[in-house]
């Protein structure tokens, strides 16, 4: 779009004086900024980083663009869920105007545990006072959880500071304890040990989806006021989650197979000779310990490679059937309809826009 910009470095709201110097065409920038005042410039503003909730006129800015923070929250469970945790946590934020997105990660987090009947806990300290208050604060939670147990932070840096914690009560991340974080900071993940796993919220989409909607406004269309929901990409694994939470040994095994064979096109004879059992036994052994079918989990994690090849490339629905495991296109949109109401190519869709709501 050739456009000149102007970057403004501090956080607090923005007064009409603070722009009379670059006579702006359109302002974007997050919700705390406006605070009110977004209509009396009389130019076109869209803000970024709200809850699929909010009311805009509340924010001062009719047009918000916002990440699906209740299903990031929704999505960390699954992914802690599928490792075979029956014993969940959520780390989040107190109330702060600042952190709006920690609640609804946490909403979704939980909901998604009461689906699935497990034990889930919830802690929302405040974030003042010194590294070591804060770590005590947390180490003193992290002591009284069951384990194994998988935890969700609502952001990396509070899942860098649950390993810390953990580290100083020597409990093994992620053996005794898996991690998971928000935002796929490569800058945190990447310099914890071990590495964390996070939850790409899709913050590139939100930055794109807005200024697309205020490039559009600038040129002179009427958009309704309203708020843009942008979906997350998915979890980007790494060690601190690298685990299969399940105590019975066989069951595990055949976790591990699944994980590293489903889109092979095994069947469950298959993970039987792997393993040295009959189907029956390893079935019944299976579903008593992950509390779900050998055939669900092999479902689970085709449609889960699909979706994220859907999401992130450009391969031709035929390629990502195959890739995925699904013995034919047909087969694989049989399954998304019955499991996901959707088509392949509806979720391909879906994945590369927001929704308004």
């Amino acid at each position: 779009a050739r456009w000149q910009l102007f970057l403004r470095g501090a956080s607090g709201p923005v007064r009409p004086s603070d722009l009379e110097w670059c006579a702006p065409n359109g302002i974007m920038g997050p919700c705390r900024i406006f605070a009110g005042k977004a209509n009396s410039w009389d130019i076109p503003a869209v803000a970024y980083g709200g809850a699929a909730g909010m009311d805009p006129s509340g924010v001062g800015c009719g047009h918000i663009v916002a990440s699906d923070n209740e299903t990031v929250g929704r999505i960390g469970a699954e992914h802690l869920l599928e490792r075979g945790f029956r014993h969940l946590a959520f780390c989040g934020y107190s109330d702060d105007p600042g952190r709006g997105w920690s609640a609804p990660r946490a909403k979704g987090f939980t909901r998604r545990a009461s689906d699935a009947s497990v034990t889930c806990a919830t802690f929302s300290p405040d974030d003042q006072g010194s590294w070591l208050a804060i770590r005590l604060l947390l180490a003193s939670w992290i002591r009284m959880l069951p384990r194994p147990i998988g935890i969700m932070a609502a952001n990396d840096r509070r899942a860098r500071q649950l390993l810390e914690a953990s580290q100083h009560l020597g409990i093994k991340v992620p053996e005794e304890m898996a991690v998971i974080g928000v935002d796929d900071d490569p800058f945190i993940c990447e310099n914890c040990h071990p590495t964390i796993s996070s939850v790409d919220q899709g913050a590139h989409r939100v930055g794109e989806a807005a200024a697309t909607l205020l490039g559009e406004m600038m040129e002179g269309a009427q958009r309704p006021p309203g708020v843009v929901v942008i979906p997350p990409i998915g979890v980007v694994k790494r060690r601190s989650s690298d685990t299969i939470a399940v105590a019975d040994k066989t069951a595990s095994a055949a976790l591990g197979y699944v994980r590293l064979h489903a889109c092979e096109g095994i069947k469950i004879a298959d993970i039987a000779d792997a393993l040295g059992m009959s189907r029956s036994t390893i079935q019944m052994r299976f579903r008593e310990a992950v509390g779900r079918t050998l055939h669900n989990e092999i479902q689970r994690v085709r449609i889960e490679t699909a979706q994220r090849l859907l999401a992130t490339t450009n391969l031709p629905i035929k390629q990502v059937s195959d890739r995925s495991g699904f013995r034919t296109v047909q087969h694989m949109t049989a399954v998304f309809r019955k499991v996901l109401d959707a088509t392949p190519a509806a979720c391909r869709r879906e994945a590369r826009r927001g929704m308004i709501r």
